[in-house]
């Protein structure tokens, strides 16, 4: 049997790609681009500004990379990128917290 985590985390990313397509849809090509640039300069405003680092990742049958980065202090942004290398802010917050069964390596 396989546990709970690994179906609410594929669903979770089934949903995440669904909004992300969605959200593409929806905004303005200029408001698009004010959100989105290569993946390396958003990685480094993310570690600059915010202190943030990569924390999770996972990949969506069509190649997109989903990725949330994570400060200490609980910041954390959404990101996913594009097989292009083209990547987009998704969300941010704050009170991250990463789930001991992550920590552990335990596969999902």
């Amino acid at each position: 049997m396989k546990p709970v985590v690994t179906h609410i985390s594929k669903l979770n990313l089934l949903i995440i790609a669904a909004l992300f397509v969605v959200s593409l849809l929806v905004n303005s090509s200029a408001s698009a681009q004010a959100n989105c640039g290569e993946r390396k300069a958003i990685a480094n405003i993310l570690g600059d500004r915010y202190a943030e680092k990569p924390v999770a990742t996972g990949m969506t049958q069509g190649g997109v990379v989903v990725e949330v980065f994570a400060a200490r202090d609980g910041s954390w942004t959404m990101i996913v990128t594009m097989p292009s290398g083209y990547a987009c802010f998704m969300a941010a917050g704050d009170n991250w917290e990463n789930l001991s069964v992550f920590a552990q390596g335990t596969k999902i």
